[in-house]
């Protein structure tokens, strides 16, 4: 246990830093180019024709009422997300614990997503006010590296990065399927240290926590695992991907080994993708005309390969877990 547990630490070490340099490196020829302007992302994402479809064909950058739902609405990329969407005349439904934003267009539900009774609720009252549907969905929330604790028989991570934004959109569904939408999960890069086998799918699965490290890892490959395997037939107007935004420093990492807090948030905050670049590179993939629906994505490129390395047998198992999991909440 104690081998398996320093193992996952080193691993997601080794992957955060090695993703760090890969995305300063790429960021620096993009800013060169003027590919990370907010100008020229907001200009790109009016253009796209792939969103031409949405909207009875009218273009998502031309349409007067466009609407969009985030959680973790009040984070950092949350935050950055929300204001953008908003500079493009979306209505933006956002989910979360404190709202900062002050807009018309902008409509706060606060909801814990920890507690299932506040998130019915807010289902309850996102269809009311929503009940058009939706264009975008970005299932931002999440916890990373958080101490052990129980939210009514799932562990933290599970429940707030996974189950309780699938259990969202899976009672959404009644609104999602009006017209065709685009749903972009949040995952990681570290969901490469995520890892699972045949004997893991038993009562206790949801209660599992060797330390963080590992916790936040596979709450992240089972989202990639979700969208990899989610079923056509109920969400058939959807476009399902997986992201991960980059190694933004913030409050994300106030439970990492405080050497490496103070890098990321000290250090390289200076230097490296902030929150703001982290939305504007949301928004540039959600309206590519090229998205593969069921596939991870990291920097713009398909890395579906993550995902791929867990046997197609044990996805269809997780997958049909997960759901019977959030049906029972």
């Amino acid at each position: 246990m104690f081998l398996d547990g320093l193992s996952t630490v080193i691993s997601v070490y080794l992957i955060a830093i090695i993703c760090t340099l890969i995305e300063l490196w790429r960021d620096f020829w993009d800013r060169r180019e003027g590919k990370l302007d907010e100008g020229y992302i907001l200009k790109t994402f009016k253009a796209r024709e792939s969103l031409k479809n949405i909207n009875n064909g009218i273009s998502l950058g031309e349409s007067s009422y466009k609407t969009a739902l985030i959680t973790g609405g009040d984070g950092n990329i949350g935050k950055e997300l929300s204001n953008l969407l908003l500079k493009l005349n979306f209505k933006v439904c956002s989910i979360g614990l404190h709202n900062s934003i002050n807009s018309k267009n902008l409509f706060f539900f606060e909801t814990d997503l920890s507690d299932e009774e506040q998130l019915k609720n807010t289902v309850r009252n996102v269809k009311r006010e929503f009940s058009n549907g939706f264009d975008l969905v970005f299932l931002n929330a999440g916890v990373m590296l958080h101490p052990y604790k129980i939210c009514k028989e799932h562990e933290l991570h599970f429940k707030v990065n996974l189950l309780s934004q699938v259990f969202l959109i899976n009672n959404l569904r009644s609104i999602l399927n009006i017209k065709e939408n685009r749903i972009l999960f949040i995952s990681s890069t570290t969901s490469r240290a995520g890892f699972f086998n045949e004997n893991d799918i038993n009562k206790e699965f949801w209660k599992r926590y060797l330390n963080g490290y590992k916790s936040y890892a596979d709450s992240k490959m089972l989202v990639n695992i979700f969208v990899d395997q989610v079923d056509k037939e109920l969400f058939p107007k959807s476009i399902f991907i997986s992201n991960h935004p980059g190694i933004i420093p913030g409050p994300l990492y106030r439970h990492t080994n405080g050497l490496f807090r103070f890098a990321i948030n000290h250090v390289l905050k200076y230097i490296a993708r902030d929150s703001h670049t982290g939305a504007l590179k949301l928004l540039e993939l959600v309206s590519r005309d090229d998205l593969r629906s069921g596939a991870y994505y990291e920097d713009g490129v398909d890395a579906s390969y993550v995902t791929e390395s867990v046997s197609i047998k044990l996805r269809k198992k997780l997958y049909d877990k997960i759901m019977k999991e959030v049906e029972a909440y």
